[in-house]
């Protein structure tokens, strides 16, 4: 099984609702419910406050930027490419609806079997197509979100952020599927849309990106 989607599925994404990049979002993005006493107690005890939209966008931007330099391009054709490949998908496999919910019982193994198959032909399109909106393969496309990542390892590194040995250990993660090399950069890797498939055009993000 390919190592990002049974990853993806550990995470939870299949006891969100077993609805694709829907999944995804429910699994991996706070509830817009939480009222602020809640978002406020979490803050008390230690854990990172979630990021703000403005937030994800500069993200998103430096992503983009990121990864049209190792391409040769400009953040904008980047980011134009990404939400046409994320349209297409939409267009091919359907828009997944995003669960306000968990299920109530576990998912069966022929549920885990579906949503597996499901997110490996929403990733798989998602990177072909992104690929090809780009003018590249998908080795190319590949390439660069390894060697963005290796960059900003470095820059990791020479901060004394991390050790190098952490950022090998990072590296060969993303090599081996476990994390999306796309890292700090390189919109559509896992997670973006990441590598468990790109999450649905949203007409709030349309004008900045972002799975998986």
């Amino acid at each position: 099984m390919n190592k990002p989607i049974r990853n993806f599925i550990a995470a939870g994404a299949v006891a969100a609702g077993l609805l694709g990049g829907g999944a995804a979002a429910f699994a991996q993005t706070p509830s817009t419910t939480t009222d602020q006493s809640s978002a406020t107690s979490t803050t008390d005890q230690g854990r990172p406050a979630p990021p703000s939209a403005e937030d994800r966008a500069a993200h998103e931007a430096q992503k983009a930027a990121d990864l049209a330099a190792q391409l040769g391009l400009t953040a904008d054709q980047v980011t134009t490419a990404e939400q046409a490949a994320r349209a297409a998908v939409d267009a091919q496999l359907g828009t997944p609806e995003r669960p306000t919910t968990p299920p109530s019982t576990p998912p069966t193994d022929a549920e885990r079997a579906a949503f597996e198959a499901q997110m490996k032909a929403r990733h798989d399109l998602f990177e072909q197509t992104f690929a090809q909106q780009l003018g590249v393969s998908t080795d190319q496309l590949s390439a660069a979100r390894t060697a963005t990542l290796q960059a900003h390892l470095a820059a990791d590194v020479a901060s004394g952020k991390i050790t190098q040995e952490q950022a090998d250990a990072r590296l060969q993660a993303a090599q081996n599927g476990d994390i999306g090399p796309g890292g700090p950069g390189g919109p559509g890797g896992p997670g973006g849309p990441g590598h468990d498939g790109p999450p649905p055009v949203d007409a709030s993000s349309s004008s900045t990106t972002t799975a998986g």
